[in-house]
């Protein structure tokens, strides 16, 4: 930039051009903003009075003091540059920093998801097993009922038709008991 600054009014335009140019990419505050555009449109003024300054030369000494200030004007854009620039690295470390624990965060979300994801299909899995046995024993008590009322029709006809042929042959004896008795009176009455 010094170079430039001595080349006159043009090459300090230069300087304050790339200046700009090359800070453009970065976000910079208002302040250092302003004060590069400050910069810009006064250097062509410093370089040109500190041109006539040295070919007119009345006054070295207001000369010397002016390159001072200008030096010193330099220096200070220097240090905000500087000053930018490890305000720029700060703010990058802090957003890769920031990126770093998103992508953890994120990554920790979706492992919890799949875990919930698998703990679910596990239950299911498990309520349907569960059903499945459920179900299997009903179909086993509605076999076992279904066997116990055929039994006990079963067992009601059977006993049913043993009480039919019990009344049966005790009719039956009746009626040959009753036969022996009618037999002595039919021969009694017979011989009469």
């Amino acid at each position: 930039m010094q170079q430039l600054l001595q080349l006159g009014p043009s090459g300090a335009e230069l300087a304050g051009g790339l200046l700009k140019f090359a800070l453009a990419p970065y976000r910079v505050g208002r302040q250092l903003d302003s004060l590069i555009e400050k910069f810009t449109e006064q250097a062509p003024q410093i370089v040109q009075q500190q041109m006539q300054a040295q070919q007119g030369g009345p006054d070295p000494a207001l000369a010397q003091a002016q390159q001072q200030v200008a030096q010193a004007e330099q220096q200070k854009v220097q240090l905000q540059m500087q000053k930018l620039q490890a305000d720029t690295q700060l703010a990058a470390a802090k957003l890769q920093m920031e990126q770093a624990k998103a992508t953890d965060d994120a990554q920790h979300k979706q492992q919890r998801l799949q875990l919930d994801w698998q703990k679910m299909q596990t239950d299911l899995q498990q309520g349907q097993a569960s059903l499945a046995e459920t179900l299997a024993r009903v179909d086993h008590v509605r076999a076992e009922t279904v066997a116990l009322l055929e039994n006990a029709q079963s067992s009601r006809q059977a006993a049913v038709n043993d009480t039919v042929r019990t009344a049966a042959a005790v009719g039956q004896q009746q009626f040959e008991q009753d036969q022996t008795l009618m037999q002595p009176l039919a021969v009694t009455d017979g011989q009469a």
